[in-house]
């Protein structure tokens, strides 16, 4: 995974650079999750699922959907797969009013409502993640307005957040989002204590483990143990150990910053899966992520944002474009 972190351009550089060496007639191994970084620089595709190998293939004689079958055993149509919810009620559940940073936040006002999945679309560096940060009480902000259920509130830290009902995956799970020398069943619980504490105030190990199996099995999390590390896990298990969480703390408003990034075609869909099911018990919920087709196949509105500004609202009942989605992250 050598371009998880790495701007486009520093990619570009990657890409020159293994050029060179295929013609030096140097052997590469390149393991990632992005197809088109596969198609892009490629010769032969070996594809692992569960342990197995399912093939390999030149290059040559594979498309995208070849290539995905070949990951998850399912037609790249089931690869986000898309609840109907237009029977749910969408009620405006939190606003955002003038929401201002220095020199990274510029007048930023917009709507979640309950029944939908709302995108924040940008280039790295446009504001998006700062937003979520603002909104979670991890950053503060200089001037705006947060209004839940009609009623204006004030987020001053992380534990405001999460009484108020918020919740935010981060990007950098293992830093943020996770203890990873804690176990499995403490990082799940580790915010709502009280879910599981008895009449003389005293933690229920009993109830904890109970409820956080519960949990391990409705998200299929791969872990023989709760007690075991997380550090243990995959990343795609480990991100469903973070939304175990915020279920876990009954989050009603949950922003998923980069919800799948470093983990397997296989477990994205189960994290969009995990999305829907948020959706239907009436949840709002937010989506940031750099991979635009990503937001185009799991989000009913997508707004673009450029140097810390909203430059466009678009819905998917209008049917998304690339081109002007792009246009206005990059353009305004």
């Amino acid at each position: 995974e050598p371009t998880a972190v790495l701007t486009q351009k520093e990619v570009d550089k990657l890409f020159e650079v293994i050029h060179i060496l295929k013609e030096k007639g140097i052997a590469i191994v390149y393991i990632s999750h992005r197809l088109e970084e596969i198609f892009q620089i490629g010769t032969r595709v070996t594809v692992l699922r569960d342990g197995t190998l399912v093939g390999t293939e030149f290059i040559e004689n594979l498309d995208t959907d070849k290539l995905i079958n070949m990951m998850v055993n399912r037609p790249i149509n089931e690869l986000f797969p898309k609840t109907d919810f237009s029977a749910l009620k969408k009620e405006e559940v939190l606003r955002v009013e003038h929401l201002q940073q220095k020199n990274i936040i510029n007048d930023v006002s917009f709507s979640i409502r309950t029944g939908e999945v709302l995108g924040l679309a940008g280039l790295v560096g446009a504001g998006r993640t700062e937003i979520a940060r603002c909104l979670f009480g991890a950053d503060p902000f200089d001037s705006g307005r947060i209004f839940l259920n009609g009623k204006e509130t004030v987020i001053k830290n992380t534990k405001q957040a999460v009484r108020a009902g918020l919740a935010l995956l981060p990007e950098n799970r293992k830093e943020q989002g996770l203890v990873t020398k804690h176990s499995v069943r403490q990082n799940v619980s580790i915010v709502n204590v009280g879910k599981i504490m008895t009449g003389f105030h005293r933690l229920s190990r009993k109830k904890e483990v109970t409820q956080v199996n519960d949990y391990v099995r409705k998200l299929k999390i791969a872990v023989q143990d709760v007690e075991n590390p997380v550090s243990s896990l995959s990343g795609g298990n480990q991100q469903k150990v973070v939304i175990a969480k915020w279920m876990f703390a009954d989050a009603r408003i949950i922003i998923f910053d980069e919800p799948t990034r470093g983990i397997d075609v296989g477990a994205k869909t189960e994290v969009y899966n995990l999305i829907n099911e948020f959706v239907l018990l009436n949840k709002a919920v937010v989506v940031i992520s750099s991979e635009m087709t990503e937001l185009m196949g799991i989000c009913d509105r997508i707004l673009t944002i450029k140097s810390g500004t909203i430059t466009g609202e678009f819905l998917s009942e209008n049917g998304y474009n690339q081109d002007d989605l792009l246009k206005a992250m990059m353009v305004g």
